[in-house]
């Protein structure tokens, strides 16, 4: 890792350049995320003026402070004369938000400006970046102006705007960094710190293409990292290596190639971001999943269809023991299944949860449960939901159905357990989890 990335990430004092007081201007939101999460901030602008009651200088020497960070919020052409500009002034950290380079052909440009970074030792994020957020540290150098909480997940991302969409959705993070077209700091230097990070718990990215340089040392950044890795790869089909192109000015590879890397690398990949934050949410808030599972369904063909797809995954089942049959045979109908999964049968009211729950929770014989609940007449699906949240191992939930069982996720999702309402969805969760 380079030594700059941990002083950029935890910079204490900052300039954004191209502060303006045009509210729909990114240097506007930078400026004003910086102020109100109370940071030391200065804004440059060759016009000068006010921005949210702060002045604006016209000139970085003017700045009588010294600062850590640069953001560079202004025309492509002006950043190599503004990179020198804070050299004078001993900045060693600068995020260039700025597009206009090799994304839209000026590759030489782009080269130019990473061999600049270099030469005057600064470390440089993006060009064409979106900025980072660090929560615990209240940092967000980003356009987006929502609220971010405390978390575990660090998301490290080549795509600015599927950051943004991300974080409002999710919430909370234990950092975000947009590495833009990463001409100095590149995805390993990241995962290094985030490996070392206390806060963060899992790391995900967002790849859109690796340049050919940075590969063996990605490879071995990941082999070597202590935390689970989980990435989704863009830029697969023909359509999709074009768009890459033009996006961030990186060549895109064959799907099987980067494949390859991840399996070797120990890396999890996802197909979609829905299942990578699905599989990051179960890292952090699981320390370790233990492999077996203990199906327990009111529904004999969700069991059988979930039976499968545990398979398909390589997930482990509990075998059903004699001694375990014997005591469920105490509390459930003689018709249920004797098996795992442990169908309770449709016609199970509460009391008959309770009872198999009780017996299931003094068992060491598998480490999660996987349950299968449909809304059928006799099912409290509320005060199932509540019981659930009461379990002392990892809970799935699959609810499968509508409106009726809308108020046991509401329960289920505020007690972070893990609810879904496809059951193969959540079996390729668990499979990658493991």
């Amino acid at each position: 890792m380079k030594s700059g990335v941990a002083s950029l990430l935890n910079a204490k004092r900052f300039v954004v350049f191209g502060a303006t007081d045009k509210e729909e201007k990114p240097g506007y939101v930078i400026f004003r995320n910086l102020l109100n999460a109370g940071k030391e901030v200065f804004g440059v602008n060759i016009r000068g003026g006010n921005v949210l009651g702060q002045r604006i200088f016209k000139d970085v020497g003017e700045i009588a402070y010294q600062v850590d960070c640069a953001v560079i919020a202004t025309p492509a052409k002006t950043v190599p004369v503004i990179l020198r500009q804070i050299a004078k002034r001993k900045i060693k950290n600068a995020i260039v938000i700025s597009s206009g380079f090799g994304e839209v052909g000026n590759k030489k440009f782009e080269e130019h400006l990473g061999n600049l970074a270099k030469e005057l030792e600064i470390n440089l994020m993006g060009p064409n970046s979106f900025g980072f957020i660090n929560p615990y540290q209240k940092i967000n150098t980003s356009f987006y102006s929502g609220k971010v909480s405390l978390g575990g997940i660090s998301f490290i991302s080549q795509s600015g705007a599927i950051g943004a969409g991300i974080i409002d959705k999710l919430k909370s993070f234990s950092g975000f960094v947009s590495v833009g077209n990463s001409v100095d700091l590149e995805f390993s230097d990241f995962i290094e710190y985030y490996s070392e990070d206390e806060k963060t718990k899992v790391i995900c990215l967002y790849i859109e293409s690796l340049e050919e340089s940075e590969g063996k040392r990605f490879l071995d950044v990941c082999k070597k990292c202590k935390k689970p890795i989980i990435a989704l790869k863009a830029g697969k089909t023909p359509s999709g290596k074009r768009a890459g192109r033009s996006h961030t000015a990186v060549i895109t590879s064959e799907e099987g190639v980067y494949s390859g890397v991840f399996k070797q690398a120990g890396i999890i990949e996802c197909s979609s971001i829905k299942e990578m934050f699905s599989v990051a949410n179960v890292f952090e808030n699981v320390e370790n999943l233990e492999s077996k599972a203990c199906v327990v369904t009111n529904a004999g063909g969700l069991g059988v269809l979930v039976s499968d797809y545990l398979s398909e995954n390589e997930v482990p089942i509990m075998k059903l023991e004699s001694r375990l049959e014997k005591r469920l045979d105490k509390v459930l109908p003689y018709n249920w299944s004797h098996n795992n999964p442990i169908d309770i049968l449709g016609d199970a009211d509460f009391a008959r949860e309770v009872d198999v729950f009780k017996i299931l929770e003094k068992e060491k014989s598998f480490g999660f449960y996987v349950v299968l609940l449909t809304p059928q007449h006799m099912t409290e699906i509320k005060k199932s939901a509540k019981l659930l949240t009461m379990l002392r191992r990892p809970v799935f939930v699959c609810l499968l159905g509508g409106d009726k069982v809308d108020v046991a996720k509401n329960i289920l999702d505020r007690e972070n357990i893990f609810v879904f309402d496809d059951p193969k969805e959540m079996c390729e969760v668990i499979g990658k989890a493991i």
